[in-house]
């Protein structure tokens, strides 16, 4: 069995996948739950071709910072990452696009959390 799909088995050992909540060119996120506490999570597969460690490296710097999704675990594979996250029913650009404009102690919450943990 190829390494690829030893991580797919493990992680579907592990999680129900549920909803697809975003997909692109760069890969999908998918809603899924947690099946020893039935917490959801997010499960983000990252294509081979945009694989860059930064996300992982920047969820890891930030782990504890409020506001900044936490990253349970990650796999990096053949065919690029795949990332194990807390859920959250938005990220911030479609935040930020559904509530135009925000009020000025939003955006200023949001540019110091930015400029604090840069």
């Amino acid at each position: 069995m190829s390494k690829l799909k030893n991580t797919i088995a493990d992680i579907t050992s592990r999680y129900k996948l549920l909803d697809v909540i975003g997909s692109g060119s760069y890969g999908t996120v998918q809603c899924a739950k947690r099946l020893k506490d039935n917490v959801l999570v997010s499960i983000k597969t990252i294509h081979k071709k945009y694989k860059d460690p930064s996300e992982i490296y920047f969820l890891n710097k930030l782990k504890n910072v409020e506001g900044v999704i936490s990253l349970f675990e990650y796999r990096v594979c053949r065919d690029g990452y795949i990332l194990i996250m807390g859920y959250f029913k938005t990220d911030l650009f479609n935040f930020w696009d559904k509530n135009f404009p925000l009020p000025k102690p939003t955006i200023k919450r949001i540019l110091f959390q930015i400029v604090k943990y840069a």
